[in-house]
């Protein structure tokens, strides 16, 4: 399948007797390092369920109870009622962000002894502002987020208090304000815990990390004897950054893919990397090499040549084809046999050059521009080419295509459900979907050629509980 792409983009053949010299920029594209491979993989957590977590930790309205809470050495009375505002969350500049509002009312006495009867009373006295708003305090917090060197998250939240009026009580103007700035730093520590918990376990690097390098490292089959090797050799993490409505880091691999034919390849097992942060990328972008020897490429051009041109009055018989060259240039030598136009039969040597194409359209691969040379000693072959080259060219040409979209589609699929079965199964909230393969370069070595494709797609979380609100 691979091999059958490699044959018309293989050929950037010469004429025999020498090699045309390449252009410096096709030369340059030919020994180029391909580009730096890739898998990221999203993790990240709606802003409305960090919300949740924090409203389900912390209650909406916070009293002290019916009985007075003796303050000031016992001379004071307090009770108060504060009532909460959802939470608000937002992401900037690498931080989460909270706040809320808390709007209360207090009330105090004042401890007095009766003198008469003995004990004491504690009548009580209204808010200096009595019949004004209630006050305020205002909530911000912050979420600082980072990673430890073994990929664990840490996250830390911290809360302040502004306060627009303080509420005093009693004659004494006692300030209640600091006791429901108490109970609400007991409250918001609550909540704090909970969303620094839920965090760490939804945007938490170690374990999807370790899932993945392991997978990445094993052979993953492709069927018919042919291995796919991610072979990871670096692993990163981004810092966290806002999308949309969601808080979202990714883990990165960065590979050196390539297939090998054959028997499954051992693998020696690599000890995870230590963390690093990196810049994001999207999805997954595979180079894949595939080597193909010359000898490889003869018999395949061989086998899909016809044995037999049928031209007007000329009869042209293939009897081997041989690809052959170095680093600078390939020649397809084609060995024929004349059967008709002439006296008798006579063996022949073609010479084949031409620019490989690829039309999406037709998803034909084709020789553009095709042309060929003679090789032989004889006057009369050379008078017969003369007068039949043109014919012999359209015939060659329409011959010499190769319709690969459909095996391009089946090393599509292929490659996507062996992904799907190795990569994305070993972590079940992940899917990914393989949106395009073609065929990017294909450079020459000194035992054959060197085709590179090129696979890009897409990663995404399926939904769970942890990083989706509830319905």
């Amino acid at each position: 399948m691979i091999t059958t792409m490699i044959l018309g983009m293989s050929l950037r053949l010469m004429p025999a007797g020498g090699h045309d010299a390449m252009s410096s920029a096709s030369r340059l594209a030919s020994l180029a390092l391909p580009p730096t491979s890739w898998l990221s993989v999203p993790l990240s957590v709606d802003l409305a369920v960090l919300s949740q977590s924090l409203e389900d930790a912390m209650p909406r309205v916070l009293e002290s109870g019916p009985d007075w809470t003796l303050v000031d050495e016992g001379r004071v009375g307090i009770r108060y009622r504060a009532w909460r505002t959802p939470f608000a969350l937002s992401f900037q500049d690498g931080t989460l962000r909270l706040s809320t509002r808390v709007d209360y009312e207090a009330e105090g006495c004042v401890v007095r002894r009766r003198a008469l009867f003995g004990g004491t009373s504690c009548a009580p006295e209204a808010d200096s502002s009595r019949g004004a708003p209630r006050k305020q305090v205002h909530v911000a917090g912050t979420t600082r987020l980072d990673w430890t060197p073994d990929w664990h998250l840490t996250a830390r939240t911290s809360f302040q208090f502004g306060h627009p009026e303080r509420s005093r009580v009693t004659f004494l103007a006692h300030d209640a304000t600091t006791h429901v700035d108490a109970a609400l730093a007991l409250a918001l520590d609550r909540a704090a815990a909970a969303l620094d918990e839920r965090l760490r376990e939804v945007l938490g690097a170690r374990r999807v990390a370790e899932q993945l390098w392991r997978a990445a490292s094993e052979p993953i089959p492709l069927g018919a004897s042919l291995w796919l090797r991610l072979t990871p050799t670096e692993l990163r993490v981004t810092a966290p950054r806002e999308d949309g409505p969601a808080v979202r880091t990714s883990l990165e691999l960065r590979l050196r893919p390539s297939l090998a034919s054959g028997p499954e390849p051992w693998v020696a097992p690599q000890k995870m990397p230590s963390l690093q942060v990196g810049s994001p990328n999207e999805g997954f972008h595979l180079t894949l090499e595939k080597h193909l020897s010359f000898a490889e490429a003869s018999r395949l051009v061989e086998a899909r040549l016809p044995s037999r041109f049928v031209l007007p009055n000329l009869e042209v018989e293939v009897h081997g084809a041989e690809l052959s060259g170095d680093p600078s240039g390939a020649r397809l030598k084609l060995q024929v046999r004349l059967l008709s136009g002439l006296p008798n039969p006579i063996d022949v040597t073609l010479w084949l050059k031409g620019r490989p194409r690829y039309d999406p359209d037709t998803r034909l691969l084709a020789l553009e521009d095709l042309d060929y040379t003679v090789e032989t000693s004889s006057t009369a072959v050379k008078r017969l080419d003369q007068g039949r080259h043109a014919g012999m060219l359209v015939h060659l040409r329409q011959r010499l295509r190769w319709p690969v979209g459909e095996q391009v589609d089946g090393l599509r699929a292929r490659l996507e459900t062996a992904l799907g079965a190795s990569l994305f199964a070993k972590e079940p909230l992940l899917t990914g979907t393989l949106q395009i393969l073609q065929p990017r370069d294909v450079s020459l070595t000194r035992t054959g050629f060197r085709v590179v494709l090129e696979a890009t797609g897409a990663v995404v979380e399926k939904p769970n509980r942890l990083s989706h609100p509830k319905e």
